[in-house]
């Protein structure tokens, strides 16, 4: 007679979760390959006051950078990072990066469990912050991201 394997449980694992992203964000030195700008038009969701749909109009445009990066670090798994915004930067320059190593949860049935959580690089990144450096290390430059104030607290 076969023995039969009673069901194997798992413990669930408890995620720490922040309310403030500021605590995730690290700076990381990079030597920048390639820089490509993109420039984008936005579009604005007008509703009607009526029955009928709303419509779109055109917003206004915004930038992106994509840069092809060697970390100084060689744990550092980072390859590409992206920044919402404008730069100076151009390829072999020095930067340090600012980047949110951390995801959004939100849980389905309970509204009040909800933040931040701590997780591992991935290849490639959002920054948050551009730091152009000198050859001694000096920052010569500050690049702030559109979206800066959500992530690091001044």
């Amino acid at each position: 007679m076969k023995k039969i394997e009673p069901p194997v449980v798992r413990k669930e694992r408890k995620v720490r979760l922040s309310k403030t992203p500021y605590k995730f964000v690290v700076s990381e030195d990079f030597v920048i390959d390639d820089v490509v700008a993109k420039t984008y038009q936005t579009d604005v969701y007008i509703p009607s006051t009526r029955w009928e749909w709303g419509h779109n109009k055109k917003g206004g445009y915004t930038s992106k950078l994509f840069l092809k990066v060697k970390p100084d670090n060689a744990d550092v798994v980072v390859n590409a990072l992206i920044f919402e915004g404008i730069s100076i930067v151009k390829a072999e320059d020095h930067i340090s990066a600012k980047i949110p190593r951390c995801d959004w949860f939100h849980h389905q049935t309970d509204s009040y469990r909800w933040g931040y959580f701590r997780r591992g690089y991935k290849p490639t990144e959002t920054a948050v912050e551009l730091s152009l450096l000198s050859e001694d290390g000096k920052i010569l430059r500050r690049d702030r991201a559109a979206n800066y104030k959500s992530f690091v607290k001044e």
